[in-house]
C-alpha cells in the first residue's frame, strides 16, 4: 500500500475491494488540518494544494483513497 508522506495521522483505515489491492484511506479533513497547523497554510490554500498535489496524483493500483468526511477534530 502506498502512503502520502507526512500525513500518517490522517489515515482512517484501509479500503478492501474485490479483485483489487487494499489501499489506505485518508481523511481529507485530517490532511487539511495538518497542512493548516504544520505548514501555516490557510484552509483555502490547503484545499488547493490537496486537490492538485495529493488527490490529483495517481501512482498505480496502490494509490490511496480520500474520504470527504463531515467532521474531523483529532489532529
Amino acid at each position: 500500500m502506498l502512503k502520502v508522506d507526512g500525513f500518517d495521522k490522517a489515515i482512517i483505515g484501509e479500503v478492501i475491494s474485490f479483485n483489487r489491492p487494499n489501499v489506505l484511506c485518508y481523511s481529507i479533513g485530517g490532511i487539511i488540518d495538518i497542512m493548516v497547523k504544520r505548514d501555516g497554510m490557510t484552509v483555502d490554500e490547503a484545499y488547493e494544494f490537496f486537490d492538485y498535489n495529493i488527490a490529483g496524483a495517481y501512482h498505480g493500483e496502490g494509490t490511496p483513497v480520500f474520504l470527504a468526511d463531515l467532521e474531523w477534530s483529532d489532529v
